[in-house]
């Protein structure tokens, strides 16, 4: 994730999630996924929620 922090803009590297109560956002590192929330007006602050396997991050969504 800190490769990430150090990015102009991290969120062009996170796909947004759909109808999805545990977070807004996810990113892929490898095998796992990071779900995260978004908040701030102009600074965005990443709120990672939940780092698991990719077979894993979805179940309890």
């Amino acid at each position: 994730m800190s490769w990430f922090a150090q990015q102009d803009d991290p969120l062009s590297f996170a796909k947004r999630l759909r109808n999805s109560a545990r977070g807004t956002y996810r990113f892929r590192i490898g095998e796992y996924r990071a779900v995260c929330d978004v908040s701030g007006d102009a600074l965005h602050i990443l709120h990672v929620l939940s780092i698991k396997h990719r077979k894993e991050v979805y179940r309890d969504i």
